[in-house]
């Protein structure tokens, strides 16, 4: 789980590619046919994966951070708890959300992951749902959208 450095793949992972936005640890860290499941939908292969998740991300927030807050690893699995704070580009104000992570690793690089991110909070911060919308929707408050 971890390279020469001791800072496992989770880290790097978050570190590299989201903290500093270096698109080349993308490739590095990620096998070609990666499979990333719980964001918008599961995408598999890397270059789909930046195309599809990561390229729109970082054309609606001006920034991102994530901070690992604990990790865990057992077999060829290692887990992680983070803190993401991203600045939404039509607000300018940063909002965070809590989220999970875990990746299958197999030959120094991620495999497959599963992300659980609270996306219904980043959403109700960035005032594109009504706050606490999931209270709303589990006691018959929240007003049906028009699209649905």
């Amino acid at each position: 789980m971890h390279t020469e450095n001791s800072e496992s793949l989770l880290a790097q992972w978050f570190r590299r590619v989201w903290n500093e936005g270096d698109v080349t640890a993308i490739e590095e860290l990620a096998a070609p046919d990666m499979t990333s499941h719980g964001l918008v939908k599961s995408i598999v292969g890397r270059e789909a994966w930046r195309r599809e998740f990561y390229e729109p991300v970082r054309e609606t927030f001006s920034s991102v951070k994530v901070e690992l807050l604990e990790e865990a690893a057992a077999g060829d699995r290692i887990f992680g708890r983070l803190l993401a704070t991203q600045t939404p580009k039509t607000t300018g104000e940063p909002v965070t959300m809590q989220g999970m992570c875990l990746f299958r690793i197999g030959d120094g690089r991620i495999l497959e992951a599963w992300d659980a991110w609270d996306f219904l909070g980043l959403l109700e911060s960035m005032n594109l749902m009504p706050p606490a919308s999931f209270g709303l929707a589990i006691t018959g408050a929240l007003e049906k959208h028009p699209l649905a």
